[in-house]
């Protein structure tokens, strides 16, 4: 039987937090919903852990790839995709938190907007250990704001491009059909997200629920603290190329030539207004030692 709500886990070596990820989602407020927690060829005892939760609750179910390869976050994401029977698909981080009411405050404010295909909450970062959450105090509340002060429902069909607006899997949810619609791809595989968003929300306009449901947490051993300016330039060159290369032949077929001529600046330009953005939000001085901390 279909449900309101499929739950996509993707899992891997992350038995310290998964117990945790999981009984977040069991204990949810609105209860029409499927787990599927796909694991990515775990070593640790994750797998055991989410199996006392699939033999416990009927809701929850396992998917491995086969021979319980490591495939990657990509054929994961798409494996749990391909069993979900929810109109609506959400995802969770194995190493990230729910509140309790993040499922109900969500679809609450879906019940009057019928026309929106996507919709992502503000979130609370959980700091580890060793890690620096200045990247994300520049980030994602910058990025929250934009869309906060947008029209509600939001066209971020054109500021999707400049920069990832939703920052983590695990705050956003999303119409299963306009996911599958979608060519999954990314030259880069930590992009895969955004990648995703750019494809959706040409289709589709956006609702932002203004509370913190989403926990995000944030390791000492994140790659948005390790990146350096020149890898990241790099990275984001061929980033951008793919996708000129995607959304050219449609833009032209749409004879949108505004949307044409965005998708083929070059990356320098879309870096260069991204750090106006970010001297606008925190100052020139601090965004000035952010970069050339980022050089050394």
């Amino acid at each position: 039987m279909a449900v309101k709500v499929s739950i996509i886990v993707a899992s891997f070596n992350y038995e310290k937090y998964i117990a945790e990820t999981l009984s977040s989602i069991q204990n949810q407020t609105f209860t029409d919903f499927e787990v599927l927690v796909v694991d990515d060829g775990s070593k640790d005892r994750s797998i055991e852990i989410i199996n006392s939760f699939v033999q416990s609750d009927s809701r929850f179910t396992l998917l491995t790839h086969p021979q319980n390869q490591n495939c990657g976050l990509q054929k994961t994401m798409e494996l749990g995709l391909k069993q979900a029977s929810g109109e609506w698909v959400t995802f969770l981080e194995s190493d990230d938190v729910w509140t309790k009411d993040c499922l109900e405050k969500r679809l609450q404010a879906l019940n009057t907007q019928k026309e929106v295909g996507v919709l992502y909450n503000d979130i609370e970062p959980l700091v580890m250990s060793g890690a620096d959450a200045g990247w994300f105090y520049s980030y994602a509340p910058r990025v929250f704001r934009k869309v906060s002060s947008s029209q509600t429902p939001a066209d971020l069909s054109r500021d999707i491009f400049y920069e990832n607006l939703i920052p983590t899997f695990s705050c956003v949810m999303v119409r299963k059909s306009l996911l599958e619609a979608c060519q999954w791809d990314t030259p880069i595989a930590r992009w895969l997200d955004w990648y995703l968003w750019i494809q959706v929300l040409q289709n589709t306009k956006v609702l932002f629920v203004a509370n913190k449901l989403t926990y995000w947490r944030l390791h000492a051993k994140s790659w948005n603290y390790k990146k350096s300016i020149v890898s990241y330039y790099k990275e984001y060159s061929l980033f951008r190329k793919k996708l000129s290369q995607l959304f050219t032949p449609i833009f032209l077929k749409a004879k949108d030539r505004s949307k044409i001529r965005l998708i083929n600046r070059s990356a320098m330009y879309f870096l260069v207004l991204r750090f106006i953005a970010i001297v606008q939000y925190e100052g020139i001085g601090k965004s000035i030692k952010k970069v050339i901390k980022r050089l050394i």
